[in-house]
């Protein structure tokens, strides 16, 4: 379990290798890290567990990008920047 004192980011890379190191990187500046492989899957992982600070998405996500800001924007998240 991480320390409740972390800030937690939500990785979204579609890319199983990139999203490994990118977490290990985070995780080593001291973050801990959630990881999704899609924005649908993101958008799971950010609407249930609510200690997610900060979301990092690949730009290259298509049409899963705008699932995310929908969903996010749906729910009342209090900022979601993009597009």
């Amino acid at each position: 379990m991480e320390s409740d004192s972390l800030k937690t980011l939500l990785l979204v890379e579609d890319e199983l290798i990139i999203a490994m190191a990118e977490a290990e990187l985070l995780r080593g500046r001291g973050f801990a890290v959630a990881v999704a492989g899609s924005g649908e899957e993101a958008l799971q992982i950010a609407l249930w567990d609510r200690r997610i600070d900060l979301i990092l998405m690949d730009i290259d996500q298509g049409r899963g990008m705008d699932i995310l800001y929908r969903g996010l924007r749906g729910a009342g998240c209090a900022s979601v920047r993009g597009e």
